[in-house]
């Protein structure tokens, strides 16, 4: 019955204590005023340029084009050449047009 007694008696003491506060007559204050910058997100909306993916059809068409242009305008050994010429020429103008 004892110890049942004292642990009684010390969690009582304890929680009394725990609920000491230090007080204090005030004197005087003085309110501290201080100005304190706040950032703010903003949003805004803005018209973006969308462009379709290209389907390489253009440049395909080019080249084929260009390429039969180019055969028929050379001769001999000039007309590889000018097939060449017309073939990367071709594609060039498809791509772009696209």
């Amino acid at each position: 019955m004892k110890p049942v007694i004292f642990i009684s008696s010390a969690l009582l003491l304890a929680a009394t204590a725990a609920q000491a506060q230090e007080q204090g007559r005030v004197i005087s204050s003085t309110p501290v005023y201080q100005q304190v910058a706040v950032q703010r997100p903003s949003c805004t909306v803005q018209p973006v340029a969308v462009q379709a993916p290209k389907s390489g059809a253009g440049a395909l068409l080019g080249a084929v084009a260009g390429g039969a242009l180019g055969n028929a305008v050379g001769g001999g050994a000039g007309r590889a050449v000018a097939t060449v010429a017309g073939v990367v020429g071709g594609a060039m103008l498809g791509d772009s047009i696209e």
